[in-house]
């Protein structure tokens, strides 16, 4: 075991000294290529734009867009929700949740559904009437997920819920061991 453990840490010394010697800073290096204008290959023009919120004191990546049978679903950090038209902008309806919003929407089986900083989880139908609200105990970090009849969030605390889609009530749960430093992920 001594003759073998002796042989690696000789080993790790030649190649280390082999790497060392490759380092030479006198070989002449190419010179980076110039650089060139891009041209793009793809006209691109705005259709329309829209505003949806007030100006974000905090960075919410959990918050976007869902298409789901033709409409468009936005949430602000400031609670609202917006059903919209993709083809022309227009709103065909609104609903205030009067919460901070972390995540979502998440859309599925005509749910509308948002997660918040306090650990709430909202739907709404895909009319704008809200349906439930159920407390998770943590801040949800992903849009929350709307298939086959549940609708399956992440929070903070490491857990993994699926809720009735059609009640919020909790079916199962699975917790994951969070690590001391991590970066948050927002992938539902």
């Amino acid at each position: 075991m001594r003759f073998t453990r002796s042989a690696l840490v000789s080993a790790c010394a030649a190649s280390l000294l082999l790497l060392v010697a490759g380092c030479d800073k006198d070989d002449e290096v190419d010179p980076p290529a110039e650089l060139v204008d891009l041209v793009p290959g793809i006209a691109v023009a705005k259709l329309w734009d829209a505003n949806l919120g007030g100006d974000a004191e905090t960075l919410r990546l959990a918050l976007g867009l869902a298409l789901d049978s033709g409409t468009l679903y936005a949430a602000s950090r400031d609670g609202e929700i917006e059903a919209i038209d993709p083809a022309t902008s227009k709103t065909r309806w609104t609903a205030e949740t009067k919460a901070d919003l972390s995540a979502g929407p998440g859309v599925g089986g005509n749910l509308v559904v948002v997660g918040t900083n306090d650990g709430d989880v909202i739907a709404f139908d895909t009319t704008g009437k809200r349906l439930w609200k159920t407390d998770v105990k943590g801040e949800v970090l992903a849009a929350p997920l709307v298939a086959d009849g549940r609708v399956i969030v992440r929070t903070v605390d490491g857990r993994l819920r699926s809720l009735d889609a059609a009640t919020g009530k909790e079916q199962w749960s699975a917790e994951e061991p969070v690590p001391r430093l991590s970066l948050r992920g927002t992938a539902p």
